[in-house]
């Protein structure tokens, strides 16, 4: 059995509630994958930000990760988005990104030359 079966859900939430008391911040990079781990996470969690490029691909998996998160009962308070790479160059404008997928934007990241 591969060690990451052997890692249930219920796991996730005992070693992260335990993280919790012991630090300030904790910081989950998960897979884009929803799953009985993800939402364990989630269930921890204060904050979730979902980070995303401004293209159509990142758009559309956007908008199916908050109508998931959203039926969890998860609203914009806890669920934010974090625009990455984004560039005068892009197609789309983080407003246009926002307005497309009826959320407010957490804030932008850029690279660094």
């Amino acid at each position: 059995m591969p060690e990451t079966e052997q890692i249930s859900p219920a796991h996730v939430f005992e070693m992260l509630s335990a993280l919790r008391e012991e630090f300030h911040h904790v910081v989950i990079d998960l897979p884009h994958v929803l799953d009985a781990h993800s939402y364990e996470a989630f269930q921890v969690a204060d904050r979730i930000l979902l980070v995303a490029t401004a293209d159509l691909s990142a758009i559309r998996s956007t908008r199916y990760a908050l109508k998931i998160l959203r039926t969890l009962g998860y609203d914009e308070h806890k669920v934010q988005i974090i625009l990455n790479r984004v560039s005068k160059k892009d197609a789309i404008t983080s407003a246009q990104f926002s307005e497309t997928c009826s959320i407010r934007s957490a804030g932008r990241s850029r690279a660094i030359t």
